[in-house]
């Protein structure tokens, strides 16, 4: 994947705008930290409590405010995603998406941010 094409999405999108201190890119720690652990990891969100969302050439990682960590597929993400956005319509609360059985939220910080990184993740998706 061409960073300069992903950097330009990100930019399109707005999501260093929306995310605002929270956006974390290829330089972040925790970026970094994934990608060490052997992750495919290129950007995403976090919060200063350290709980993440991220997004990965084939995966979403993230953090829960349990303390539990993991991992999604994109598409899978996606599909999940899309569920929610139809069950909440416009004006739903998207702070926080439910991905499992076991009731793992996965923050995505507002509905602006979730627009960009799910617009993001279509591209790299396709």
């Amino acid at each position: 994947m061409k960073t300069s094409i992903l950097k330009s999405k990100i930019k399109r999108n707005n999501l260093g705008e929306y995310a605002g201190d929270y956006f974390r890119d290829d330089t972040s720690q925790i970026v970094s930290f994934l990608n060490k652990e052997g992750k495919s990891a290129l950007f995403g969100i976090q919060r200063e409590d350290g709980i993440y969302t991220i997004i990965g050439e084939k995966s979403v990682y993230y953090s829960t405010v349990s303390g539990k960590t993991g991992e999604i597929s994109l598409s899978e993400f996606s599909e999940i995603l899309h569920h929610n956005v139809m069950q909440k319509g416009k004006g739903g609360d998207f702070e926080f998406l439910q991905i499992n059985d076991q009731r793992d939220l996965l923050w995505l910080y507002n509905q602006k941010a979730m627009n960009a990184l799910w617009n993001i993740i279509l591209w790299i998706n396709q």
